[in-house]
């Protein structure tokens, strides 16, 4: 048998909160993972720390806890950590223009130097998002290495047994370095007993000379996971850790990234495939795709082949959750229109801070969290899409300044969501709508400046891969009694699912406003929240803009069904947090006919368990988590006492309402949520329309302030 040899050993971490996270989540991390971290590692001398940390915490940090970033400047001056640059809002970087990743990585590189009197040589990649032409999108940044996962590389045709040091990878000549990332200890660190881990190290020992070995990951694993506070640190993982390490540091050799790069030759040059990590490999395909690969690898399970295939089982690119997700999409596209925007009229600001405020807006919505889903919420957290939508809409607000002084109104056709099909923008002073003709003429998005709220700030109920857990027969999550550690949060299976099933019910179409309904005869609000049938009526409309001084009018028809046609005037005026519709709705048959017929409206509203915050029913009210149908109303909305605004939009005639909570199903660290997305109201009419006749509706939707 071969003798050991010694180890390298780069050992990293991330610590990041999401731009929009609550404080109190902030606070217990710091509290329950990073800070203890830090207070651990001090009292080891050999040890070494590769440390990345976001914005959102290093701000956090200064403000709260300056004595924090005192003691990690102390071990950098020590040369026992190396600071990691980045993303300063932590950006999927190849989802966002070059000039906003240069800023974004100046941006970090400004902090580490004021703060810490280090310019970052590597950065941490995203996500591990790794797409090939990134050496040339960083060409002109200082960065020089960063590291993915093992999986990067086994896609790329890779033996494991050979990613025991470092490449270089190029594209169009421009070199950069990749360390390598072990998933075993990225699945041991910190939830298998510490001598298992060392086993780890002295198995690679015995078969390479001079192996180095990574594990660079998320610094919340230590103390924020479920179950990982009592383990990492009152029951003493992390202690025995550090301790292990630092007994046998006469072979485990703890390196920073740089100090390896500098004294290391790579193992050659590599080219990669678009990758990311191993689990976002599944949660970013479609669910039909996902649901055949969770099959499949259950075939494997039970032949015995799953361990030795699952490496080379390719999955989806982190990019595929614009496809999953139309509502990510719109919000990434509606991001790099306003960057582009920016970018054209960098030369009209005259105020240099001005200018440095729009970026940091800009930069700040760029923030990776509220774009995708997997394990984490993501996509269906609320408050992390809310803080995303608020800095778009003030960095829209800085750029009318650049280009209006007084009130206005605009439009501008274009295919802003880059699916082959012109949306209609229309901008104002006071508000941003984003109308869709060829989906019906439905609204995508409703935002005020005034508050800098997106009231389409929506997300559809989709099938996810997990929902089949709930739907097939769950054993209990009792764990195994004699297992050592604990699991990751990869591995934790679903327990008490039967709650969830009644709401397992999905949408046809995206969650948005002025979507037209034709529902069957003798429908119910119970068959409308179900999708019990298809009701929506997304024909494409023609569209013609008409502009009067202050007024634009968008002009769009459609046929509703093989004997209905709809016309639909939308009109924003300059100075007016409101626009106006007016509906016809014209019997081109030989019949009367009477449609069951519904306009709904959605409102994004963060939470349906606050008393501040309720559904508007002419002069009653009701709390948001109620569901109902009234009569005979003539105005409906919503209140909202924090965001210091109610909507309420008038009917011309009296109509039904039907209204109910739009709630998901979602996924987290935690285990299965029900999670509300946002408040769903739609006036209903049943009117007679002779052949030839119309039915004519006027509604008036206006934001008002509280007084």
């Amino acid at each position: 048998m071969k003798t050991e040899s010694s180890v390298d050993f780069i050992f990293g971490l991330h610590f990041h909160q999401p731009v929009g996270n609550f404080e109190r989540i902030l606070e217990n991390a710091y509290r329950d993972a990073y800070k203890p971290i830090i207070e651990s590692f001090k009292n080891y001398k050999n040890l070494k720390l590769n440390l990345h940390i976001t914005s959102p915490l290093l701000d956090f940090f200064k403000e709260n806890h300056s004595g924090f970033l005192e003691e990690i400047k102390n071990e950098i001056d020590k040369g026992r950590i190396e600071m990691l640059g980045g993303g300063f809002y932590e950006p999927v970087l190849t989802s966002i223009p070059k000039q906003d990743i240069s800023g974004q990585l100046k941006k970090t590189e400004k902090f580490l130097i004021k703060h810490f009197n280090v310019k970052p040589r590597g950065i941490w990649l995203t996500e591990r998002v790794w797409e090939p032409h990134l050496p040339s999108l960083l060409n002109g940044t200082g960065a020089e290495y960063l590291a993915v996962d093992d999986t990067h590389f086994i896609q790329a045709g890779f033996l494991p047994e050979r990613l025991t040091g470092y490449y270089l990878t190029e594209d169009c000549g421009n070199k950069l370095g990749l360390f390598i990332i072990n998933k075993t200890l990225r699945y041991y660190i910190p939830f298998k007993p510490v001598n298992e881990i060392i086993d780890c190290f002295r198995k690679v020992s015995r078969q390479s000379e001079k192996p180095l070995l990574c594990m660079l990951d998320d610094g919340e694993k230590f103390g924020v996971w479920p179950n990982t506070k009592q383990w990492v640190h009152e029951k003493g993982w992390l202690e025995n850790f550090f301790k292990a390490l630092e007994d046998n540091s006469s072979w485990i050799k703890m390196r920073t990234l740089s100090e390896y790069y500098d004294s290391n030759s790579p193992l050659g040059r590599v080219c990669l495939p678009a990758c990311q990590y191993y689990e976002m490999k599944e949660w970013s395909m479609p669910t039909e795709g996902a649901l055949k690969v969770e099959s499949l690898k259950k075939r494997l399970t039970d032949c015995g082949l799953l361990e030795e295939t699952e490496p080379y089982l390719a999955g989806g690119i982190w990019r595929n959750y614009f496809a999953k997700y139309p509502e990510s999409n719109y919000t990434n596209k509606k991001m790099l229109y306003l960057s582009h925007l920016l970018q054209q009229r960098e030369s009209d600001f005259t105020d240099p801070a001005s200018l440095e405020k729009a970026r940091d807006f800009l930069y700040r919505s760029q923030c990776n969290c509220s774009y995708w889903h997997g394990v984490f919420g993501g996509i269906y957290l609320p408050h992390l899409r809310s803080a995303v939508h608020s800095n778009l809409i003030r960095l829209h607000k800085i750029l009318d300044s650049t280009a209006h002084k007084e009130k206005f109104v605009e439009y501008n056709l274009t295919d802003l969501d880059c699916d082959g099909k012109d949306e209609l923008l229309l901008n104002t002073d006071s508000l941003f709508l984003c109308v869709s003709p060829y989906k019906g003429g439905m609204i995508e998005d409703i935002s005020d400046k005034i508050t800098s709220i997106n009231h389409l700030d929506t997300v559809a109920r989709r099938k996810e891969t997990y929902h089949n857990e709930i739907l097939q027969e769950n054993e209990s999550n009792t764990g195994d009694a004699k297992k050592d550690g604990i699991e990751s949060i990869h591995d934790i299976k679903a327990s008490g699912t039967e709650k969830f099933t009644e709401y397992l019910h999905f949408d046809k179409y995206m969650r948005k406003s002025l979507i037209e309904h034709i529902m069957p005869p003798g429908s119910s609000l119970e068959n409308f929240i179900h999708q019990d049938y298809e009701n929506f009526r997304a024909m494409p409309c023609s569209i013609e803009v008409k502009e009067a001084p202050g007024k634009i009018t968008a002009i769009m028809e459609s046929m509703l069904t093989d004997r209905l046609k709809s016309l639909k005037l939308i009109t924003v005026e300059e100075g007016k947090r409101e626009f106006s519709v007016h509906i016809s709705l014209k019997n081109i048959s030989s019949d009367v006919i009477s449609p069951n017929y519904g306009i709904e409206f959605n409102f994004a509203m963060l939470t349906d368990k606050s008393d501040e915050k309720k559904y508007i029913l002419d002069d009653e009210t009701a709390a948001l988590d109620k569901t109902g149908c009234v009569e005979n109303i003539r105005s409906f909305g919503v209140y909202d006492g924090p965001g210091k605004y109610k909507t309420v939009i008038q009917v011309d005639r009296e109509c039904s309402l039907w209204y109910y909570p739009v709630r998901v199903v979602s996924n987290s660290e935690k285990g299965f949520e029900l999670s509300y997305q946002s408040s769903c109201m739609m006036p209903v009419f049943q009117p007679e329309i002779p052949s030839g006749g119309e039915f004519n509706l006027r509604l008036d939707y206006t934001i008002q302030p509280l007084s």
